[in-house]
């Protein structure tokens, strides 16, 4: 029988940050752990997160448990959340309520074993936020985290969905400490595209992103530390224009 656990909102337990902790301290009891690595997942469980009162969790893993192993986990994962946790049938059709969420688990590989920064692979430059809109007069900005190695340069390209667009005020903003710094850069125009190309900006390392040793605020800071941000104010004679940014290492 398809089961259905139902943890009830208490406190934070409902942030994914501590739901990803809290499972993986659950399912630590039956010898599995959290990974970030699809290719290392065993399976997964799904959390839907809604204004409802209860997290509602699935798993494929359930369905292999007795009633008896059910209740054990029910008290397990009552003890980790801190909260009320209920057993029922799952129904057949069941309908997300809010957001699902996917946790992995492997009985081999641990996320919370993982070295937390990245050294000897290539850079992995990956947008993570950006502008809601791009109007012209604006300025746009585009943040990335270098999810791979160290990298000794890099080359920034902008292409737009508009012929007649430039681009002013550019500068990039990077933490390699505690305080934000800011570097001013230009662009060349090149063919349909604006490039600007930094031979000398750098970062040693960057964030492993199958770690969950970092979590809240350690690792929204350590990202900015391993990141940066392309700003600039492009003009047209269309109010809306559509940007396409391309970031790579020398």
């Amino acid at each position: 029988m398809k089961k259905l656990f139902l943890i009830k909102r208490k406190g934070f337990n409902y942030y994914t940050d501590y739901t990803e902790l809290y499972l993986h301290k659950a399912f630590e009891n039956k010898g599995y752990y959290l990974v970030k690595d699809e290719s290392k997942c065993l399976f997964d469980v799904i959390v839907d997160i809604s204004e409802e009162k209860y997290m509602a969790v699935l798993s494929s893993y359930f369905n292999t448990l007795s009633e008896d192993d059910a209740r054990e986990f029910a008290e397990f994962l009552s003890c980790d959340f801190k909260s009320e946790v209920i057993v029922i049938p799952c129904p057949e059709n069941y309908q997300f309520k809010g957001i699902a969420y996917k946790f992995m688990f492997s009985d081999v590989y641990n996320a919370f074993d993982e070295d937390v920064y990245v050294y000897d692979k290539a850079p992995e430059f990956v947008r993570e936020s950006y502008s809601t809109y791009c109007k012209s007069g604006d300025l746009y900005s585009e943040e990335y985290i270098n999810y791979g190695g160290e990298f000794k340069g890099i080359e920034i390209s902008v292409s737009f969905d508009a012929e007649d667009v430039e681009i002013e005020g550019a500068f990039l903003t990077y933490t390699p400490r505690k305080e934000i710094e800011r570097r001013q850069i230009s662009f060349k125009k090149k063919n349909d595209r604006f490039v600007c190309t930094l031979s000398d900006f750098c970062i040693e390392k960057g964030i492993n992103k199958y770690s969950a040793v970092l979590r809240g605020r350690k690792l929204l800071d350590e990202k900015r530390k391993h990141g940066f941000a392309i700003h600039f104010i492009p003009s047209s004679g269309a109010e809306r224009i559509a940007p396409k940014v391309c970031v790579k290492e020398l």
